[in-house]
Order: structure tokens, then C-alpha cells, then sequence
């Protein structure tokens, strides 16, 4: 690692130079701003719920990180998939805990993560390399220059990938669509729009009111046809 001395420091012939080392700092770091990007929170909240069904897919397909049984080979986990249990709560505090809607901003240090999410700041830093492996998170680690013109290591900034680049994710099925005729509607406002129709068509409103007495799907409607709401023709 390269020396640095700071600004000003005192020099006596005859003598070496004082010496002041940085502290160590990760090769691929930037003092750079970092690329914030804003987010929604409907966004966010669809990354995490992909993110939970990325776990469900990969579940009992992925190498454990830990060596069982004093193996030196790993081996498939059982528990956990590519995200992991104790990864999803990493995620969530991530997501929901950090991160800015406004502005995108999310670089919080690897023990505030650790206080959200209860786990272990060992386990942070291990599923954090579980998000990169699965470029599921893109991490900038970043550095500043401090006093003396040294450069110290500041927290990680963190960006959220959309889904649709994960290796190997397959995007969950849609839902299936409710029937034609009932889209947007409720069996309340069936029973009150087919009475209403009835009315329109010049039936009794005797007959409507029947119609909402033996309505056999919300007591509420045939309560209400019972009361009389509709007078008898």
C-alpha cells in the first residue's frame, strides 16, 4: 500500500520523512458520487416479492455457503435457495428500511443492517455477496479522502437490478382474470344492478324487491329487500 504523509508535517535534515498510512480500503473503490436512481415504492415492493419468489424457484438447486460436516466440498442446501432466508430479511431492510423513494439513495453501513434486518454483521456481508453472485443488487464502494489527504473506506451504495435482468429468474404467472361479466363488480352490485335492470324494464318492482329477498350471497341485499325499499306495485 502506497505511503502518504500529510500537508505540513514536520521534516528534520538528517532524518527520514515521517510516514503515515492510509487505512486500508478495497482496490475497487470510488470517491465518486454514486448513481442514485429514484424509485417508487410500488417498485420496490414488486422487487421484493420477486425476490421471494426467485428464492421459492432456486430452493434446494443451490451450493450451500457453509461446509457441512467438515467437508471441503460444498453442497446442495436444502433450506435455503439463491437469496436465502436470512437474505430476504437483508433485502427487506434494504428496501423498506434505506432506501430513499425520492432520491434512490440507499447506503447504509453493514451494522445498520445487521440492527434491522437481527441478523449478524458476518451474515450481512455474506448475503450481500450472494445479491452480487446473483446480480441481483448492483454495490459501489466508495471511499473519501479524510484528514491529511488519506483515504478511509465509507459505507457501500446499493441499487436494486430490475428483475428481468436475473440470471435464470422466471417472472411468476399472472393471475388469472375474473369472468367477463363479473370484471370490476362485486355479487352486491350484481344483485343491486340486476334488480335496477328489471326497474328499467318496466318490470314490478315487486319482482325487484324478490330478486334482493332471495339474494342466497349477502344477507346484507336481502335484508334490504325485506325492509321494503322498493315499493310494492
Amino acid at each position: 500500500m502506497q505511503a502518504f504523509h500529510p500537508a505540513g508535517a514536520p521534516q528534520l535534515p538528517g532524518f527520514p520523512s515521517p510516514k503515515t498510512y492510509a487505512a486500508p480500503v478495497w482496490r475497487d473503490s470510488t470517491t465518486k458520487e454514486a448513481p442514485w436512481s429514484p424509485i417508487t415504492k410500488r417498485e420496490a415492493t414488486r422487487i421484493y416479492y420477486d425476490m421471494r419468489h426467485f428464492e421459492r424457484q432456486t430452493r434446494g438447486t443451490t451450493e450451500s455457503p457453509h461446509r457441512w460436516r467438515g467437508r471441503q466440498k460444498r453442497v446442495i442446501s436444502k433450506q435455503d435457495g439463491r437469496i436465502g432466508r436470512a437474505g430476504l430479511a437483508v433485502a427487506h431492510a434494504l428496501i423498506f428500511d434505506f432506501t430513499n423513494w425520492r432520491t434512490g439513495q440507499c447506503n447504509p453501513s453493514y451494522a445498520s443492517i445487521a440492527a434491522k434486518a437481527s441478523v449478524s454483521v458476518r451474515t450481512v456481508a455474506r448475503c450481500i455477496a450472494r445479491f452480487r453472485e446473483s446480480k441481483i443488487i448492483c454495490v459501489v464502494r466508495r471511499a473519501s479522502f479524510g484528514p491529511g489527504n488519506l483515504m478511509q473506506q465509507e459505507s457501500n451504495a446499493y441499487g436494486f437490478v430490475s428483475p428481468r435482468q436475473w440470471p435464470g429468474y422466471r417472472k411468476a404467472p399472472d393471475p388469472p382474470p375474473p369472468p367477463g361479466d363479473s370484471w370490476g363488480r362485486t355479487p352486491w352490485q350484481s344483485a343491486l344492478d340486476l334488480a335496477a335492470d328489471r326497474l328499467r324494464s318496466g318490470a314490478p318492482a315487486a319482482e325487484a324487491q324478490r330478486l334482493l329477498e332471495a339474494d342466497p350471497d349477502d344477507p346484507l341485499i336481502a335484508a334490504l329487500g325485506r325492509l321494503g325499499r322498493f315499493p310494492r306495485s
